[in-house]
C-alpha cells in the first residue's frame, strides 16, 4: 500500500461520521497507524466531522419544532 493511500485509510473509512466524540479517537488512531503522513488527512476529516455535527445539532432543533406542531393529513 502506498503512503498516500495508507494516510487516508482512517479518514476515508470514517468520512460520514458526525459524532464529535469520534474525532479525538480518529486523530489518535491515525497518528498511531499512519504517522506524520496521516496528520493532514485526519485533520481534514476531523474538521468535516465537526461541521457535520454542528449542522446536525442545528437542524435537530428546527426538526424538533416542526414535528411538535405537525399533524398528519386526513
Amino acid at each position: 500500500m502506498s503512503s498516500i493511500s495508507s494516510s487516508w485509510l482512517l479518514p476515508g473509512a470514517a468520512w460520514n461520521f458526525h459524532d464529535p466524540a469520534t474525532i479525538p479517537r480518529l486523530l489518535d488512531d491515525q497518528r498511531r497507524l499512519a504517522g506524520a503522513d496521516g496528520a493532514t488527512p485526519a485533520a481534514r476529516a476531523a474538521d468535516r466531522f465537526g461541521l457535520l455535527a454542528e449542522v446536525r445539532r442545528r437542524e435537530a432543533v428546527v426538526l424538533e419544532l416542526l414535528l411538535a406542531v405537525w399533524r398528519p393529513a386526513r
